[in-house]
């Protein structure tokens, strides 16, 4: 039986049975996914187990990723889905052989749509976007940084948020300039300038820039295995590169940096280079 067919059996398998909680044995492992329902522009969680779970390897939405050590025997890796994700998605494992081509196995998962809320962005919204344009360098700061993947994971504790205060742009909004549009990676929550900013978790500061265009002063700290959280539009930054940080420690304040109309903080996480919803983070680690 081919990889394809067998991994949509047990899709079907799944379904019947009424699991929301994927798992299959397959040779010398297993594996399996959670939350029970997986939503696009949110993550998920994927755990191997066996002997030989350290010899997988997983290709997902066309992208490899290496499972990192949790446990004796366990290995696991936060991914993405994205933000225009829906309906079944294949997932592939492959048993990597020192004697020859690596096995593969698949077995298919349901992506719920996400609902997308589109706005046209105002006049001064888009002259200062116009008179602030993105500058290259920066762009290619900001985007090595969120891509970073140390095998070290730094937090034992759940993900919270940085800031209290009104979300005046939520994660994944679309924005139209007319000529072009884009979306909001983030979430934005309105509050005092000089309010403390504290990290969402236990990590390393790998980015700690001010005067940036687009995103103004800011912060962003890698917690290890692709999980990174990014602070933008700050008034002070409080952390330098390589400093390590601990669960709510203040590492900044609010302010109206960069591309910002008044004070808030963009709060955004990215999982293997990619932006989650944070509150998804948040919430997952929670529970």
């Amino acid at each position: 039986m081919n990889s394809r067919l067998l991994g949509r059996r047990l899709f079907a398998l799944i379904l019947c049975l009424g699991y929301s909680l994927v798992a299959a044995q397959l040779q010398a492992f297993t594996f399996q996914t959670s939350p029970e329902r997986l939503t696009a522009g949110e993550g998920f969680l994927l755990q191997i187990e066996g002997r030989s779970a350290g010899d997988c390897r997983v290709r997902f939405e066309g992208k490899r990723y290496t499972p990192f050590p949790a446990s004796r025997g366990v290995w696991e890796i936060f991914l993405l889905l994205g933000i225009k994700t829906a309906g079944e998605r294949e997932l592939i494992f492959e048993k990597i052989s020192p004697d020859g081509p690596a096995e593969e196995y698949s077995f298919y998962v349901e992506v719920i749509p996400r609902e997308i809320r589109t706005i046209r962005l105002g006049k001064a919204g888009r002259e200062m976007r116009s008179s602030q344009p993105s500058i290259p360098e920066q762009q290619k700061k900001v985007l090595n940084a969120v891509r970073n993947v140390e095998p070290e994971k730094y937090w034992r504790r759940p993900f919270s948020t940085p800031v209290q205060g009104e979300i005046s742009t939520e994660f994944g909004l679309r924005r139209d300039l007319g000529t072009y549009s884009y979306y909001h990676w983030g979430v934005d929550f309105s509050a005092a300038e000089g309010t403390p900013v504290r990290a969402a978790n236990s990590g390393k500061v790998i980015l700690s820039e001010s005067g940036f265009n687009v995103y103004g002063n800011l912060l962003i700290i890698d917690h290890g295995q692709g999980v990174v959280s990014c602070y933008f539009h700050l008034s002070k930054i409080l952390k330098e590169a390589g400093d390590m940080v601990d669960r709510d420690e203040v590492i900044g304040e609010v302010g109206s940096t960069g591309w910002s109309t008044g004070p808030h903080l963009h709060f955004a996480v990215y999982l293997q280079g990619r932006a989650v919803d944070p509150f998804w983070l948040v919430s997952f680690t929670s529970e």
